[in-house]
């Protein structure tokens, strides 16, 4: 069931209506940030891989900062983000990945919108 507010928790958030988790992630020493993508494998969240030849399925967001070799944290699984505020290895890919990106968050009803 989708969590609504009249003012979005971050500005990470667009819309009013999200749905946001605590999921099990896998356990990163880097840890995660706010607005990284993941994908999901193995029954957990873990860091997508973005890049202009190979990237993985982007299924959600990371909505507040995830310490280092945490099992759990706080993800987007619907609602509207900010593009700007996505991850930095998001912010590198060209135009055509980036859509690429997007339409696999949209399938998730994830929706990456500038503001």
């Amino acid at each position: 069931m989708a969590t609504q507010t009249s003012n979005p928790l971050s500005n990470l958030l667009t819309s009013d209506l999200f749905d946001i988790r605590e999921e099990k992630i896998n356990a990163s020493a880097d840890g995660y940030v706010a607005g990284e993508i993941v994908t999901f494998k193995d029954g957990k969240y873990d860091k997508a891989t973005l890049g202009a030849t190979d990237h993985t399925e982007a299924f959600a967001v990371v909505y507040s900062d995830i310490g280092a070799n945490a099992e759990k944290g706080a993800i987007i699984v619907l609602g509207g983000v900010n593009e700007d505020l996505l991850s930095q290895a998001y912010q590198d890919l060209s135009d055509e990945d980036k859509n690429v990106v997007k339409a696999e968050l949209n399938a998730k009803k994830i929706f990456v919108e500038k503001i």
